[in-house]
């Protein structure tokens, strides 16, 4: 379960797009902030210029923490903590994750000394954190004040054991949130047929077995979840691209968490669902939810 959030910042308006989650999160679930500025270093400047980059980057650190404190003034009912790092941004935020701790950030940001490009750096972040990370898609339109609760959570599921390890955070989500869960699973018929040597002649007898098993699949699932005190669970199953049915899915619903695994089964019934991820985190305009299995 979670135990603490980390919101790494750069200082601009885009990366405060993750701070309305947080404070959600963090009063949703009772549990302490950090919030971190990393400010990279260069490695290859030469002696003369070394005291005059020590300088800047001194300076730096001051008006981060200047800033740090400020934004931590906007949490209220929280614990919050903040520090500086120097470094590589991704590294920094990787080793201040503890076991336990929700990356929350945002998908991009300014580059420059102190501010990072957000966007490499999280995808660098999810690939190489062993941490869940939330991923927080960043736009003009969104506000950094408040909070953003999820009123509703999107569980795409692949049939796998490693894609339901997911569902553990979920509960929590859902209880904490009075969310609507709902489970989805779709299926590819082309995608499947590709794995035959030869033409399957009974299409329509095979697109009824795929989606009885999927049906079966998802309604034991959604019986398991309401066993664990969950009452608005429900689950879709669709034939289709699954990252495109989970973003569609999205679509419209702002509010709307979706939550999956960063690898799955590659088997001719599975998605290869560390790929599908990967395609919704660049794609949806929900915030994502990853967690490492």
């Amino acid at each position: 379960m979670f135990t603490r959030i980390l919101v790494p910042l750069d200082g601009s308006p885009s990366a405060e797009q993750a701070l309305p989650h947080a404070r959600a999160l963090a009063r949703g679930l009772q549990i302490p902030v950090t919030l971190l500025a990393v400010i990279e270093t260069a490695a290859d400047f030469s002696e003369k210029k070394t005291g005059y980059l020590d300088t800047v980057i001194e300076g730096g650190v001051r008006t981060a923490e200047e800033y740090l404190e400020k934004i931590s003034k906007t949490f209220f009912g929280a614990a919050i903590q903040y520090r500086v790092e120097k470094g590589r941004a991704e590294d920094a935020i990787i080793v201040n994750a503890a076991a336990g701790t929700l990356i929350t950030m945002a998908t991009h940001g300014r580059s420059g000394l102190g501010r990072w490009l957000l966007g490499s750096i999280t995808e660098k972040v999810v690939r190489g954190a062993h941490n869940a990370v939330l991923v927080v898609r960043a736009n003009e339109e969104t506000s950094s004040e408040g909070e953003a609760a999820p009123d509703s959570i999107i569980v795409p599921l692949d049939g796998s054991t490693l894609a339901e390890s997911v569902l553990i955070y979920i509960v929590e989500l859902a209880k904490a949130f009075h969310a609507k869960v709902t489970l989805l699973r779709s299926y590819s018929l082309k995608q499947i047929i590709f794995n035959f040597e030869e033409y399957h002649p009974d299409l329509d007898g095979l697109k009824g077995a795929l989606r009885w098993e999927a049906t079966s699949y998802l309604d034991k699932k959604v019986a398991e979840l309401k066993s664990s005190g969950l009452p608005d669970v429900f689950c879709s199953v669709t034939e289709g691209d699954a990252a495109e049915t989970i973003i569609e899915m999205g679509k419209g619903a702002p509010s709307t968490l979706i939550a999956m695994s960063t690898q799955s089964g590659s088997l001719m019934k599975h998605w290869v669902l560390g790929s599908v991820t990967e395609k919704v985190l660049r794609h949806a305009n929900n915030p994502v939810l990853t967690i490492r299995t």
